[in-house]
């Protein structure tokens, strides 16, 4: 069955509010059993509507629906453009177009020369999410276009069967916490085809301390034979790690700018496990912050990361002493990328990277950007941001580790680029087949720190 909102009252005129016409459609839907509501060609002004079950929201070709900024319609514990919560078979479909209109609230406070850092907006403004999806069990999103997000633009939260592919994310590049896509606490999800630009991360898999306590682990995530732009990272796991994060395989994408290609941490004592990587093509590059090193409304003066290839990091959120959690069996394999600062891979005292391996890979060092490299970047944790020379690959805090078959090269000069591999309390290291030599001729292909148990093939 087809239920036209048109027959329920849209005027489609970009004025008047129509949410409530698409709800009754949705409702009416939803009880007489399921099928499809169809949104046709109009311009449609929304505060929230919330998907029932047996419900697929069509957007036909021609058909856009904004999002109301207005807080007073988002009562009642409403806190997204469309939601769902609870219900079990929910698609959005179809050729049309959902607008966050962040061209509203964000705007240039011309603190930052190079108009690289993110956008400022008005302290306490009011930004609804575009989407939540609440323990949905069979979810799909696909071939619909969503742009202009305020917030978080698609998030699954404890949801189970979900399939988003074919989506396109236009959002401003220079808009923070605009992610992409959130699978938070999820399982058994596929994210394929998708097209997404965004200045904040354009997936990322995460277990919230709220969503970890009602629906546990996050795991079995696949992201594939997608693209991406973003000035964050273009997948990021963590960095809120309430609950395990496993069993996630990353491949075929490219990443066409950004300021790390895949990043990962563990902060709030969680588990990660058992991630693949493979098949990457990617730019990498550090964007400048504001003369005054702060924002108003945003708090922060630049985004995280400053263009390294790979980042993994396990550290504390806010206490040394406490400990972060674990990151274990992680591969990287036929990586090409071009960065400005280092594959990272940093454990610390309380809380080690294990069984980790990357390989068959290409790492350029190349000068991309505006920003001189020289800095490791160990946000949010209390090291904060220090200044250290750049190694091609460096490791320090880990145990069981492989480089093999990498190609390295430094591109070009920077004062700050240094050996092909630095290593610091590292146990039971294995590097061989490495190819490259370092960005000074003096300098040793190898400067290692407290290293137990190395075994390489350079001598």
């Amino acid at each position: 069955m087809e239920y036209s909102i048109r027959k329920y009252g849209a005027v489609g005129d970009g004025v008047t509010n129509d949410a409530s016409s698409i709800q009754q459609a949705v409702d009416e839907c939803s009880k007489k059993g399921g099928g499809r509501v169809v949104c046709e060609a109009g311009t449609y002004l929304c505060s929230t509507i919330t998907l029932k079950s047996n419900v697929d929201l069509y957007l036909e070709m021609g058909c856009t629906i904004i999002s109301s900024l207005d807080s007073s319609f988002y009562t009642d514990g409403r806190e997204a453009l469309i939601e769902s919560k609870d219900t079990e078979n929910v698609s959005i479909s179809g050729f049309g177009t959902i607008d966050g209109r962040s061209y509203l609230i964000y705007y240039d406070d011309d603190q930052d020369p190079l108009h690289e850092a993110p956008f400022d907006y008005p302290y306490g403004v009011f930004r609804p999410r575009t989407s939540k999806f609440e323990n949905v069990k069979n979810l799909v999103i696909r071939d619909i276009t969503i742009k202009n997000s305020v917030l978080w633009t698609l998030h699954f939260a404890g949801c189970n069967y979900v399939s988003i592919s074919g989506v396109r994310i236009f959002n401003d590049i220079r808009c923070n916490n605009n992610d992409g896509i959130d699978p938070d606490c999820c399982k058994n999800v596929t994210i394929s085809d998708c097209i997404i630009v965004s200045g904040d991360d354009p997936v990322v898999i995460k277990s919230t301390k709220e969503m970890a306590q009602k629906y546990g682990s996050c795991e079995n995530i696949v992201v594939s034979n997608c693209i991406f732009k973003t000035k964050s990272a273009g997948l990021k796991i963590g960095t809120e790690t309430w609950a395990d994060i496993r069993n996630i395989s990353m491949s075929n994408c490219v990443i066409e700018e950004c300021g790390r290609a895949v990043a990962i941490w563990v902060r709030d004592g969680a588990t990660i496990e058992n991630v693949n990587i493979s098949g990457i093509r990617a730019l990498c590059r550090a964007y400048s912050g504001c003369r005054d090193n702060k924002h108003i409304g945003a708090g922060y003066p630049y985004w995280w990361g400053k263009g390294e290839a790979i980042y993994i990091s396990n550290t504390p959120r806010n206490d040394e002493n406490l400990k972060s959690g674990t990151i274990i069996n992680i591969t990287f394999d036929n990586m090409n990328i071009d960065s400005e600062s280092s594959v990272f891979v940093s454990g610390s005292e309380n809380g080690a990277v294990e069984n980790r391996e990357i390989r068959n890979s290409k790492i350029n060092l190349k000068i991309t950007g505006t920003q001189q490299p020289g800095w490791f970047d160990y946000r949010p944790s209390p090291k904060d941001i220090i200044r250290h020379d750049i190694p091609a690959l460096y490791v320090e805090y880990a145990k069981n580790i492989k480089l093999k078959d990498i190609s390295v090269s430094f591109t070009g000069g920077a004062d700050a680029w240094s050996n092909v591999v630095g290593l610091k309390n590292v146990e039971n290291i294995t590097i061989t087949g490495i190819e490259g030599s370092p960005a000074k001729a003096k300098l040793p292909m190898i400067n290692a720190v407290n290293v137990k148990n190395i075994k390489n093939d350079f001598e």
